[in-house]
């Protein structure tokens, strides 16, 4: 009898290996988040922008300029003077009065007093943001002797205006698409491209201005704003350097998991209604840069942005017909930080666009699929016309599987403008994302990309692979009871081992479910913003597919560990198993705790309409599951007790 007991028990524990095999494919299948590469963007091509940009009475407004505070400020960084002007300028008529804006100019350095004209660069922040955050960076570019712009956009900051909430960013007259001066003006994409058109007169009005040399940039909103005034503006601006921003915004707002959602809550909202349509079609950069005149680009963004999915940098890219743009992508990189330094590329760049300097690399990528005899693998050859030095040239690519990062290969020269790589096949079957990447070879670090290219790599170890990952899986588990039947068998009286035998068939059994539903709130909603319409889910799966470059490898380690040490101990010690199974539901629950009032406050300054946070299913789920571990396994000793008829043995 204890030999069979010890068979049924074993057989259990191949099925729910079966069990969890099944579980892995369709997890592996619901983490890939695939995307269409797309070399024909369907977008009308134009000569011009919109018609309602009307220049004349654009600049038939006054300036109104009020300069105040002019101040020489020491800067320790670089060591000089810097002079400071503060301003307020009109922007347009709004509301019956006149919007004033509110910038900033920083002066570069002239105590030598032979500088002479220098380039005037705008710079836009972000949605929710100031002209502080990008002091720094002003100061910077400052250095290099340029003269630098920075503005408060309308409702931010000291500047006049209505705050971009969601009503601002989609207001509902645009669905009769007949385009008046009252649904401009109740339009926040107008009113900040107003403001940074006007700001670029206000750079031109300055004497020490090289009125040929002018460039654009911004962050995010910022950077949106400056796709916008460089192709309306391209007649008096050279070149424009956005920075985690791109066009193609119906993919943005129609993407679950971008913070758009944050911004506008899509449940109040209908994506095809006509109030979003027309206004793609009159407020979306995409359908800026693909005007006949739109002028050499840098996007300069991350794989993982959390606003801008990562085929958007794609198709805007695509969509412009300038062959002078570029883009500079950083693996891993994300909507707050970048995890590679840019100043060193912006540079280049203006150097390039207003000073002829070295162009960046022309970057062509051909890739073929092989199939092997164990599945497939991609051969990727780049060649590069650049006559600039050249430090390295690797492939970035991701592995569309739970918990894998941005990897980063160095390709083989083959000859002498032409790299090659081959990736081969996991064990398991995953799409591979991937571009190249050419950083040059200068002081400071400079890296231009290749747009974005996903291929799917076959293998035939799968199969084999999860069965042996379930196999290893099951031997403690098989070990550990086959331990307690062979110490607790021989004192269970003949007439009640059908019961044992039941009793731990059951345990097997309902803990294997319960360890099922814990896998599945894994790739479930732990948190759930703007709870009241559910409109935004984070899971544990989300943070380890687009937080794990920021994640330290302790942490993912630790994750893993305690996932497999719960589902060992669970099935074979249910209250062991679920206390290890609480201990990342306790981490979120505190998480949660100390970081609500943050999030709370912060909401209002980054532009998130951000009402609450609440616990997802999947963080409920799993602590439900918990608990039915812990009341099992005090029941199992209940029973154990009764059956024996001794003391508690567990």
């Amino acid at each position: 009898m204890k030999h069979k007991s010890i068979k049924i028990t074993l057989i259990m524990l191949m099925s729910f290996a079966l069990l969890f095999s099944v579980y892995y494919c369709i997890n592996a299948t619901l983490i890939q988040e695939n995307f269409e590469i797309c070399d024909n963007i369907d977008i009308k091509r134009t000569e011009s922008i919109p018609d309602f940009w009307d220049l004349t009475e654009i600049q038939t407004v006054a300036l109104n300029t009020t300069y105040i505070n002019r101040t020489y400020v020491w800067n320790s960084t670089y060591q000089k003077n810097f002079t400071v002007q503060n301003l307020y300028y009109t922007s347009q008529y709004w509301n019956n009065s006149q919007l004033r804006i509110y910038g900033v100019l920083i002066y570069p350095d002239n105590s030598s007093k032979d500088l002479g004209r220098v380039p005037g660069i705008l710079l836009m922040h972000g949605l929710g943001g100031r002209h502080e955050q990008l002091l720094n960076f002003g100061f910077f570019l400052a250095n290099q002797n340029y003269c630098i712009l920075l503005i408060d956009g309308p409702g931010h900051g000291l500047s006049d205006g209505p705050y971009p909430s969601q009503e601002w960013i989609v207001p509902q007259g645009f669905s009769n698409y007949e385009i008046t001066p009252e649904l401009l003006n109740s339009t926040h994409f107008y009113l900040y491209a107003r403001a940074g058109l006007r700001a670029v007169d206000l750079l031109l009005n300055q004497s020490i201005i090289d009125q040929t040399k002018i460039a654009v940039s911004g962050r995010s909103y910022g950077g949106i704003t400056s796709l916008f005034i460089s192709n309306i503006y391209w007649m008096k601006i050279k070149t424009a350097i956005p920075f985690i921003a791109a066009g193609d915004l119906y993919t943005g707002f129609s993407t679950s998991y971008t913070f758009f959602n944050l911004i506008v809550d899509m449940n109040e909202y209908d994506i095809n209604d006509p109030s979003f349509s027309y206004l793609f079609d009159y407020f979306d950069p995409i359908n800026y840069v693909n005007t006949t005149n739109n002028p050499p680009t840098l996007f300069v963004c991350g794989t993982n942005d959390e606003f801008f999915p990562i085929s958007t940098f794609n198709d805007t890219y695509l969509a412009s017909e300038n062959d002078k743009n570029s883009i500079s992508m950083s693996p891993g990189g994300h909507h707050g930080f970048l995890m590679y330094p840019s100043e060193g590329t912006f540079l280049y760049w203006l150097n390039y666009t207003l000073f002829n300097g070295s162009a960046p690399p022309k970057i062509q990528v051909q890739s073929r699929v092989i199939s092997t005899f164990f599945g497939s693998r991609l051969e990727v050859t780049t060649n590069i016309d650049c006559n600039a030095s050249i430090s390295s040239i690797k492939l970035a690519n991701n592995r569309e599987v739970m918990g894998f990062g941005w990897v980063e290969k160095e390709m083989i020269n083959i000859n002498a403008s032409q790299w090659q790589i081959n990736l081969y096949n996991l064990p398991i079957e995953a799409d591979v994302t991937y571009y190249v990447i050419v950083e040059m070879e200068e002081n400071q670090y400079i890296m231009f990309s290749s747009i974005i290219y996903q291929d799917s790599l076959t293998t035939l170890f799968e199969i084999p692979f999860i069965i042996l990952l379930s196999v290893i899986l099951s031997i403690p588990i098989y070990l550990l009871i086959r331990r307690d039947i062979n110490k607790k068998f021989q004192k269970v009286p003949e007439s009640d081992q059908k019961k044992f035998i039941i009793l731990y068939g059951s345990q097997v059994v309902g803990m294997g479910i319960s360890e099922f539903f814990i896998l599945f709130s894994f790739i479930s909603p732990i948190v759930v913003l703007l709870p009241q319409s559910n409109a935004y889910g984070i899971s544990l799966g989300d943070i380890l597919n687009h937080f794990v470059d920021l994640v330290p490898i302790s942490v993912v380690t630790s994750l893993i560990v305690i996932l497999l040490m719960g589902l060992i101990f669970s099935i074979s010690k249910p209250i062991i198993g679920g206390i290890i199974n609480f201990i990342i539901p306790l981490f979120i629950f505190l998480g949660l705790f100390l970081v609500y009032s943050i999030f709370q406050g912060a909401a209002e300054n980054v532009g998130i309409n951000l009402h609450s946070i609440n616990c997802g299913i999947g963080l409920i789920l799993w602590t439900s599951m918990v608990i039915i571990q812990i009341i099992f396994g005090i029941l199992k000793i209940i029973c154990q007790k009764r059956i024996i008829k001794g003391p508690n043995l567990e």
